[in-house]
């Protein structure tokens, strides 16, 4: 019974594999544009080794349907098929995929509710005098988008990925959004999720955000650090975060903080800028990492090289150890 099904799909399958193969034979065989490095002849040949595997697969498929094994015959019918399919699939998974993102980004800005959906069109036309028309000197409603994202999260969110300017954060700041309590999506604050980006529009929203009281030490639920964990070469964002309350010596999700990190990327500026402003220098996770395994480790250089930045912050270590 297995091999009545079995048996034709096989040999359907090989038949399918060996007409591609003498596509490709033939194309590349009448191909007048060649690589200049590989020319032609390589590709005849790969193709000539494909159809030898194809047609000892074929041989070993007609081997088990003499000898009639019920396993050899399904293994073969794989074997045979799995060419097909994988070209078959890949496309199909990619649509997929590309489907369901083009389905979730769609929900995103989508609010259900008529208000709140004529202010996200406001936004999104980067109209402040229309936003602030609706607004009517009231604080946004609440309510999210089919995604999620509040009014200000969906705000803040087209400043970070399409690239808009901050003037409807300013907006609706203004107005009295909660900078504090607005959650993206995913659930998280609006600090965190912005700091990852290093642009000046950016940059200027979290201003506006700290100062309507934002929290610059909220924890990311995804990575269990806080935002200043982000700031790498970006000594703006750090010196923002800080003057804003901070804490430089917060045990980020790795175990240590974010002077380690910075050092460990060589930011170096950033890393003097944190030893200025007090530091710890001892904390050292369970995996041994911390500002002392990069003093040790990079005592005669850096990967080979000896970065004058690095000098500068082996320095301010050395003095802040001193007592000096």
């Amino acid at each position: 019974m297995i091999a009545r099904i079995v048996v034709p799909v096989g040999w359907t399958f090989w038949g399918i594999v060996l007409l591609i193969l003498l596509y490709w034979l033939v194309r590349i065989a009448t191909e007048r544009a060649t690589s200049p490095e590989a020319g032609r002849g390589l590709g005849l040949f790969l193709v000539f080794v494909l159809l030898t595997l194809h047609a000892g697969a074929g041989l070993l498929f007609a081997w088990a349907v003499r000898r009639q094994s019920s396993v050899g015959l399904i293994a073969l019918a794989i074997l045979l098929g799995y060419p097909l399919v994988a070209v078959i699939a890949r496309p199909v998974l990619l649509a997929y995929k590309s489907r369901q993102y083009a389905k979730e980004a769609a929900r995103v800005g989508d609010f259900p509710n008529t208000r709140l959906a004529a202010l996200a069109d406001a936004i999104r036309a980067n109209d402040a005098a229309a936003l602030q028309r609706l607004l009517g000197g009231q604080a946004p409603p609440n309510g999210k988008d089919r995604a999620g994202n509040d009014l200000l999260a969906y705000a803040a969110d087209l400043v970070r990925d399409r690239k808009q300017g901050p003037d409807m954060v300013r907006v609706l700041l203004a107005a009295g959004a909660d900078a504090r309590a607005s959650r993206t999506a995913e659930g998280v604050d609006l600090i965190n999720h912005l700091a990852v980006v290093h642009t000046p529009e950016v940059r200027e929203v979290i201003r506006l955000l700290l100062e309507r009281g934002a929290d610059p030490n909220a924890i990311d639920p995804r990575t269990v650090s806080t935002p200043i964990r982000d700031a790498y070469d970006d000594q703006d964002l750090l010196r923002l975060l800080v003057e804003h309350g901070a804490n430089i010596d917060h045990v980020q999700g790795d175990g240590v903080p974010a002077i380690v990190h910075f050092i460990a990327s060589q930011q170096w500026d950033n890393a003097l800028y944190l030893i200025e402003k007090g530091a710890r220098l001892d904390v050292r996770n369970a995996d041994g990492l911390s500002v002392d395994y990069y003093v040790d480790s990079w005592k005669e250089s850096v990967y080979g090289a000896h970065p004058e930045g690095w000098d500068r912050v082996r320095a301010a270590i050395a003095e802040r150890r001193s007592g000096r």
